[in-house]
């Protein structure tokens, strides 16, 4: 439920609503209107966060995460989906979108989440006894 404690790349501070219920509203980056809210928990299955819509350099962003949490057996799996839309307003071709398309910004991307789902798996299962768990 804080998210902060493992997108650690982001701000995640808290804006309004009740820490860690339904209507929770968090800033993702310092000093920019970049907001996400908890919109919807169901305790032990489900957490739906929405980001908030945002206009930043003619661009409309707009996305939702959904984490569930799946009892299996001896053990539970998490899945998240994570998806975002970006809508370009202004005239010309969208610098935003080739920024998001580089190489250099795909692999910073894939390395940042890799970096907060391990630190989310250390926090849920706690360090792993044997390296490669």
């Amino acid at each position: 439920m804080d998210l902060g404690s493992w997108m650690y790349d982001f701000e995640m501070s808290h804006v309004s609503g009740t820490v860690g219920e339904e209507g929770e509203v968090l800033r993702l980056y310092p000093g920019q209107d970049f907001f996400s809210q908890i919109t919807s928990i169901v305790p032990n299955e489900l957490m739906v966060v929405a980001n908030l819509p945002v206009a930043f350099k003619g661009e409309i962003a707009t996305g939702v995460t959904v984490i569930t949490l799946n009892g299996f057996q001896s053990h539970t799996t998490m899945d998240l989906t994570i998806s975002r839309r970006f809508t370009w307003q202004a005239e010309g071709e969208n610098p935003l979108k080739i920024t998001r398309q580089s190489a250099e910004f795909v692999e910073h991307t894939r390395a940042m989440w890799g970096r907060f789902l391990e630190r989310l798996r250390t926090l849920s299962e706690g360090p792993s006894q044997e390296q490669g768990q």
